[in-house]
């Protein structure tokens, strides 16, 4: 193997700069010379705060609530060590979010975290969602085929389901639909379940579900092939290894039912309702 030479000047130059932005406290060149080129402290610092002024902004935007109970100090601290510590692999502003959450669970479960709150991952999760949703380049056309939907049959349990690829089971361990400002000390972990799908109007819609229902949903949305409520039900008695009431498996039936009625949420053997 042949070993590399030194990188030319322009790339040398592209890596102190990038250096200077990252860590301008501990940046090397102060101002005095990068690749060759003097640069001022002053010009320096117009393309830190310009760079960071961006990552704060795009944390106000993808994760408002967010950034409203973490505080403005803290969503700069966030936008600085993003940019210091995480090596993001895309350019595009909306795909950012889900390399933000990656670098957000390691901040919180961290040796050198900052001191935040332990649902906050979760919640950062819950408002990233909507925008990967909303962006989220699926072809859902049949979904939304009103003449197709209408000659579709009745759904029964021997029905077989499948989610759209723009409909998500969603579970946490706290109330991430309900934390805001006015009661974010007194937060309990409580278990959520959640669908959020993509409708005809291009809107993102969130459902809250029982814990039933999101089993039944997960069981389908990571099935290979089409299940029906029966084989739903079946398997979700054998994974949990639960009695479960006849009257519970009614409830969820008729949840289920209610479900299919909403265009872009289940796909009833190969056609979209």
């Amino acid at each position: 193997m042949t070993e590399m030479g030194p990188l030319p000047k322009f790339q040398q130059l592209q890596l102190q700069m990038t250096q200077m932005i990252r860590s301008p406290e501990t940046s090397l060149y102060h101002g005095e010379c990068l690749g060759g080129l003097p640069i001022a402290p002053r010009r320096q610092a117009v393309y830190q705060r310009l760079f960071l002024n961006n990552m704060t902004d795009f944390i106000d935007r993808v994760f408002p609530v967010l950034a409203e109970l973490v505080g403005e100090d803290h969503v700069e601290q966030l936008g600085r060590r993003f940019l210091q510590q995480h090596r993001a692999e895309t350019p595009l502003f909306h795909e950012l979010g889900e390399a933000f959450l990656q670098f957000l669970n390691q901040e919180i479960s961290g040796e050198n975290a900052l001191d935040l709150p332990v649902w906050l991952f979760e919640l950062a999760h819950y408002e990233w969602v909507e925008v990967a949703l909303y962006v989220a380049d699926e072809d859902n056309t049949e979904c939304f085929d009103a003449e197709q939907i209408a000659q579709m049959p009745t759904v029964t349990p021997q029905t077989p389901l499948q989610l759209c690829p723009t409909a998500w089971p969603l579970a946490y361990q706290w109330p991430v639909d309900t934390i805001c400002a006015e009661h974010c000390e007194q937060i309990q972990p409580k278990a959520t379940f959640l669908l959020v799908y993509r409708n005809a109007e291009d809107e993102v819609v969130f459902i809250k579900l029982t814990r039933a229902l999101f089993q039944l949903l997960w069981t389908v949305w990571q099935a290979e092939t089409p299940l029906s409520f029966e084989q739903m039900w079946q398997q979700l008695i054998q994974e949990t290894d639960a009695q479960v009431h006849a009257q519970r498996k009614v409830q969820a039936w008729q949840s289920l039912q209610a479900l299919s009625l909403h265009a872009g949420i289940l796909n009833i053997s190969g056609a979209q309702v």
